[in-house]
């Protein structure tokens, strides 16, 4: 007879991951085929102005083509400003930035180098206190996007009560399988989500803010594009969306790269699940509640119920002569499907990260391509 409580715990965790992986992102995937609201477009005049704030951290590989890129957008010049800040950067990021911007007189772009590593979170503090635009746009040095971008997210605050705005985001095609498969997924999600709930968590390589709803961060923010969008629905302001805002990654993340930023990202997602979860439930928007959980704080749980189910599983299939080659086999054609493997490696990697996390890791940020290891 099997053991009801190794059969709880199968039946439990095999649950809660099918609601998670499965039946969560389908709702999501179905709310997110409803069309878009449209946006009118905005005449130069009436146009936000913008503060583009870059934090940066050994970038010489790619600061002079953000630079090009800022200044091929199509927004009026004089409303746009740029905060480059280079975070005690040692391969000349803040030489090159100079030389670049000098050649775009016509635009206001300032460098400030900090002399100490500090983490991005402090560089951004700092930053943030300089700010006076109605609008910040907050980016990624190795991301650059299309000429309409920054006019297209600044069309979305012509409506008083949004308060956070972010853009899609497209994988190169040089990223594994896994990666491309398991990206489209996820926007299908963003996309449901942002009809539920809005912006839950943006892509840190483009999203804007109303310049006043920003409040520092803690010293010890890991995900920083997530807390300040979510903050900002929490306070009851509107956040959105949008993949029309056509964002592109210069730096192609290996699957080792990748295994690092996703342990990064385990960590803040359990950082983030801890502090934000008491004003999420305050908020009292069950869309915005109902998204948390369903997405966020039950990511946190995937590793661990993960292994609790394989474990269990194996106890319970001991019990006759070939259930543990049986569940090993299946496992092992399982991991043989690119989508899978890579997932079941992600929460892995997230489940490292969190316990990272816990005891003390994770105090400042580095580019993944910048330290890899």
């Amino acid at each position: 007879m099997f053991d009801p409580y190794l059969t709880a715990g199968v039946v439990s965790a095999a649950g809660l991951g099918i609601y998670h992986h499965a039946v969560f992102p389908a709702a999501m995937a179905l709310l997110g085929a409803k069309p878009a609201a449209n946006v009118n477009a905005v005449a130069d005049f009436d146009l936000p102005s913008l503060t583009i704030v870059a934090p940066a951290f050994n970038e010489a590989d790619h600061i002079a083509a953000k630079i090009d890129c800022i200044a091929s957008t199509d927004y009026p010049a004089a409303k746009l400003s740029v905060l480059i800040g280079c975070d005690g950067c040692t391969d000349g990021t803040a030489d090159i930035a100079a030389r670049q911007a000098a050649l775009y007189p016509e635009l206001d772009i300032h460098i400030v180098e900090f002399t100490e590593n500090r983490g991005k979170t402090a560089v951004l503090n700092d930053l943030m206190r300089r700010v006076t635009s109605e609008v910040t746009i907050f980016t990624d040095v190795s991301a650059t996007f299309d000429a309409d971008a920054l006019r297209r997210l600044a069309a979305r605050f012509a409506d008083p009560r949004m308060g956070a705005v972010g853009g899609g985001y497209a994988l190169s095609d040089r990223c594994s399988a896994g990666q491309r498969l398991y990206w489209r997924y996820q926007t299908a999600i963003k996309q449901g989500e942002n009809h539920l709930a809005g912006l839950m968590g943006a892509h840190g390589a483009l999203y804007g803010i109303r310049t006043h709803l920003f409040t520092p961060l803690p010293m010890d923010s890991i995900n920083d594009d997530f807390i300040i969008p979510v903050r900002i629905a929490i306070a009851g302001h509107r956040t959105c969306y949008d993949p029309t805002v056509r964002i592109r990654e210069a730096e192609v993340v290996t699957d080792k790269g990748d295994g690092l930023r996703r342990r990064r990202i385990g960590a803040g997602n359990l950082q983030q699940a801890v502090r934000m979860l008491p004003g999420v439930l305050r908020s009292a928007d069950p869309g915005l509640i109902f998204a948390f959980l369903s997405g966020k704080c039950l990511r946190v749980l995937m590793g661990p119920l993960i292994v609790l189910a394989f474990f269990c599983l194996v106890l319970l299939s001991a019990q006759t002569l070939w259930g543990p080659l049986l569940v090993l086999a299946a496992g092992g054609l399982a991991m043989k499907a690119p989508i899978l493997r890579f997932v079941l490696n992600g929460h892995l990697q997230s489940m490292l990260g969190a316990f990272r996390y816990l005891v003390g890791g994770y105090r400042r940020w580095h580019r993944i391509g910048a330290h890899p290891s």
